[in-house]
């Protein structure tokens, strides 16, 4: 089965050929792009076996959680580079399923900390073994040499945007804002 081609990478000028090209950074991004449209198809399938708080939100929250144990909302928040206002929200969703919980902070009584309940783990198990099912299939033909390399290829990458999304963050707003009016 052909991919879709709906995104069409952009050419850019490319000095050393004189001409205009489809850079690898153009090709990068469309692919990327294409890619997180699947991904989002697929999450769209899975919704059927039961959506829990926030959706994909409330897994990548789960998944936090899971990893660095109990700690409070602001660290998860930093984690997932959003308000401290929408963890909020998405807490409430998932403590209201019994996904996770709140419990005393040992070092500031006036704080609390979140944790996974048993419920929740079970959950990320199941979504993780749904996911690993259909990487594996959309992989079945490839051999592990290039399964491999894929995956450290993704993780680099993921270290590199996790590196640079600061900086690129406050140039594109940079960038967005323009000059400022009246000062030309």
């Amino acid at each position: 089965m052909q991919a879709n081609r709906g995104f069409q990478a952009v050419r850019e000028p490319d000095e050393d050929a004189g001409t205009a090209a489809v850079t690898p950074a153009a090709r990068i991004s469309g692919s990327l792009h294409e890619l997180v449209r699947w991904v989002g198809c697929a999450s769209g399938q899975s919704r059927r076996y039961g959506e829990f708080g926030a959706g994909s939100s409330g897994f990548a929250l789960l998944h936090q959680l899971h990893e660095r144990g109990p700690c409070r909302s602001g660290e998860l928040a930093t984690a997932l580079r959003v308000d401290p206002s929408t963890v909020s929200r998405w807490v409430s969703a998932l403590e209201r399923e019994g996904l996770l919980r709140r419990e005393p902070d040992p070092e500031d009584r006036r704080a609390c900390l979140l944790a996974v309940t048993e419920n929740g783990d079970a959950l990320l198990e199941e979504r993780w073994r749904m996911r690993r099912r259909v990487v594996d299939r959309v992989l079945e033909g490839w051999n592990a040499a290039d399964r491999e390399a894929l995956a450290s290829l993704i993780a680099r990458l993921n270290t590199a945007c996790a590196e640079q999304l600061t900086t690129c963050t406050t140039e594109l707003a940079e960038e967005r804002a323009g000059p400022l009016r009246g000062s030309e």
